[in-house]
């Protein structure tokens, strides 16, 4: 979960697009924090800061670099953190993703998602109406042919938009080549409707965005990629998205 500077500033300048300029932030798996090394002074001055990280060695790591300017950072499970529902102002981060659960003993309707939208569902109950979400996920938690997690996502959170990154974006740092998705979010101030959002359905990707080999083959993605094809930097291709070989990955 370490993520490269120029996303990490790519995503705080859309984040500054989106009206944030300081408050509360949470970074729900911080790794050694490289999205709290990079942020804009500007926000910096006028935010509180929490980190958690799950990796005794990156939070001890990160606690050295950034305690000592205020930055609270909590070396524990996300699922384990005692934080305050509806205190957040933005919550950022690039989180674990995988076909496993956490252990959240609270029983939330999102305690059986898998890692990745877990940590969606309880982002949006720690931030306030309003509040941003930026994160780093899964293309699963777009792609999944169950749009089940979505429709309380998007019920509970307004979608605001999302980039599908290319395989290899962080093989330089991270040593990995999957696929990954950038969702930005808002929560809501009270629950709604979702059938007339335009990300909760998949569709079978149109020829324009397929690697060309593939154009003939059936191949599921979000229908917010198909009105919005500029969102998708490269062509779609069959490959892992680290647990999962059939997935569909973006190549350059």
């Amino acid at each position: 979960h370490y993520t490269d500077l120029p996303y990490v500033d790519a995503i705080w300048t859309a984040v500054q697009h989106l009206g944030f300029s300081g408050g509360r932030i949470l970074e729900p798996s911080s790794g050694v924090c490289n999205f709290i090394g990079a942020m804009p002074t500007a926000i910096a001055e006028k935010s509180s800061i929490t980190a958690i990280e799950l990796d005794q060695i990156s939070g001890r790591i990160a606690r050295s670099l950034y305690g000592q300017y205020g930055v609270q950072v909590q070396i524990q499970g996300f699922e384990k953190a005692k934080l305050p529902d509806g205190y957040f102002d933005l919550v950022i981060s690039n989180v674990p993703f995988g076909n496993y659960k956490v252990g959240d003993s609270r029983h939330k309707p999102y305690s059986d998602f898998s890692i990745h939208n877990y940590f969606f569902g309880r982002s949006l109950d720690l931030v306030r109406a309003g509040g941003l979400i930026a994160f780093i996920t899964s293309t699963s938690t777009m792609d999944h042919w169950d749009p089940s997690v979505r429709k309380y996502l998007g019920a509970v959170g307004e979608f605001l938009g999302a980039i599908r990154l290319p395989s290899g974006a962080f093989k330089e740092i991270a040593q990995t080549s999957v696929t990954t998705d950038v969702i930005f979010m808002r929560k809501r101030s009270k629950a709604a409707r979702v059938e007339d959002q335009d990300w909760i359905d998949t569709v079978n990707a149109p020829a324009e965005l397929r690697k060309s080999c593939f154009s003939s083959t059936h191949m599921s993605v979000n229908a917010y990629y198909v009105k919005n094809p500029a969102m998708v930097l490269g062509k779609l291709d069959f490959v892992s998205n680290g647990y999962d070989a059939r997935s569909v990955g973006c190549i350059y």
